[in-house]
């Protein structure tokens, strides 16, 4: 049995008083939730029917996105079921997470690429210089090396990556 609702966290406003939107979504007494990273004023949230009253187009924009994600969560379940895959509250928000981009990755899929891509992405999206960079990364590296001293993950992906600072000679 599947059963989603939307709702505000209205105890956590921003500055202007606004609320995220969250979704819950039970599976069979499962629950698990995540935010859909809008929000609005408490004021203009229908709680009876989870959406945004009002008929102006941002409105209309933000409820078109609600039915969106409830339609999504609800074609996900039925392809799941057709498969006979196993259907759970956690698997249907991780489905979603994806179609709206990764917010976390298992520490089992860590490998070689992704350090590269992370340092990359760190080096060019965030702009960090080269030491700046290394220095995540060897950070991340710990957090890695943690979970492979506990066996939570059966190899090291940072086994054959050296982290090197660059010398930076500066002028005072």
């Amino acid at each position: 049995m599947l059963s989603l609702l939307f709702y505000l966290r209205k105890y956590k406003t921003d500055r202007v008083g606004r609320s995220m939107i969250y979704v819950r979504i039970t599976v069979n007494g499962e629950r698990s939730e995540f935010s859909t990273r809008r929000k609005i004023h408490p004021s203009q949230w229908d709680a009876a029917y989870g959406k945004v009253l009002g008929f102006s187009q941002e409105v209309r924009q933000l409820n078109s996105q609600l039915s969106k994600i409830r339609t999504d969560l609800y074609r996900h379940a039925d392809i799941l079921k057709g498969r006979e895959q196993i259907l759970t509250a956690e698997s249907l928000k991780e489905y979603l997470q994806k179609e709206l981009r990764k917010k976390d990755i298992p520490v089992n899929q860590v490998d070689y690429a992704f350090n590269s891509g992370f340092e990359y992405y760190l080096k060019t999206k965030r702009k960090c210089s080269h030491n700046t960079a290394i220095k995540y990364v060897v950070n991340f590296k710990k957090i890695v090396r943690i979970a492979y001293a506990n066996g939570w993950i059966s190899k090291d992906p940072f086994a054959n990556r050296k982290a090197r600072l660059k010398i930076v000679e500066r002028e005072f």
